[in-house]
């Protein structure tokens, strides 16, 4: 199966470059794990105070968001053009908002995707009419989002390199290939729920044990994931072959 494939070269990719994947991750693997030993500190504190927190987890929780999309800009450029990170990642601003508006580019289509679903499910419920529907046009509705979703992904890549790809070009480029990428949605489901439920089980643990193994998982499924993304901006738009072809990719 394709899909298989793709996540195999994906999961090579991300193995055979640790090293520098985590020459990527460290710096914010290290900030991230400093706030949150500051949070835990202070929250054993009797003085701590709930604004004070708030602001600090607002605070940890941006500093989240930008890392990974510094993260992800930085593993698309290395993969895809051999941009070698230093003691920090380079910082690609505007490559970095360009990444972050076409993935709220393609949350807003998705979410305009499932807006009708709303609609008709809640006028069959009302009108009582077969009720029973709702669940297999769930079942077609997750599906088919999923496919558009993944089918948009390649965006994102394009947009950490600065490289154009609009929305029509990564559906044409990606035709036809709607069971890949469901099929390459699973597997990264199926690859990630492991990982989710040994935090559930560390749920009970001392804070700052469930908090290094969730920070972990996290950066695992990270590259993981972005390696996934890579190899379909390579085979889809770039036209190199996966592995197992002529050769490998990238």
């Amino acid at each position: 199966m394709k899909c298989w494939r793709i996540f195999k070269h994906a999961w090579r990719l991300s193995v055979d470059n640790r090293s520098t994947a985590l020459k990527i991750v460290a710096p914010f693997f290290a900030v991230t794990m400093l706030l949150q030993v500051v949070m835990t500190i202070y929250v054993e504190m009797e003085i701590a105070n709930a604004t004070i927190l708030k602001v600090m987890l607002l605070a940890t929780a941006l500093f989240g968001f930008l890392a990974s999309l510094w993260i992800a800009v930085a593993w698309h450029r290395f993969i895809l053009i051999d941009e070698y990170p230093k003691t920090i990642p380079a910082f690609h601003g505007a490559r970095i908002f360009s990444y972050f508006i076409s993935g709220l580019l393609i949350g807003l289509m998705a979410f305009l995707v499932i807006i009708p679903l709303f609609v008709a499910t809640g006028i069959l419920q009302n009108a009582n009419f077969f009720p029973w529907f709702s669940f297999p046009i769930w079942c077609a509705a997750v599906v088919g989002l999923t496919i558009i979703t993944m089918r948009l992904m390649t965006l994102l890549p394009a947009a950490a390199l600065g490289k154009p790809l609009t929305v029509r070009d990564t559906w044409q480029v990606t035709k036809g290939q709607n069971g890949t990428f469901f099929g390459l949605a699973v597997l990264l489901f199926l690859f990630a729920l492991p990982f989710r439920i040994v935090s559930l089980l560390l749920n009970e643990s001392p804070l700052l044990v469930g908090t290094i193994w969730e920070t972990f998982s996290n950066i695992v499924l990270l590259i993981v994931t972005l390696s996934v993304l890579t190899t379909l901006y390579g085979h889809y738009v770039e036209k190199r072959p996966l592995v197992g072809e002529d050769q490998a990719v990238p």
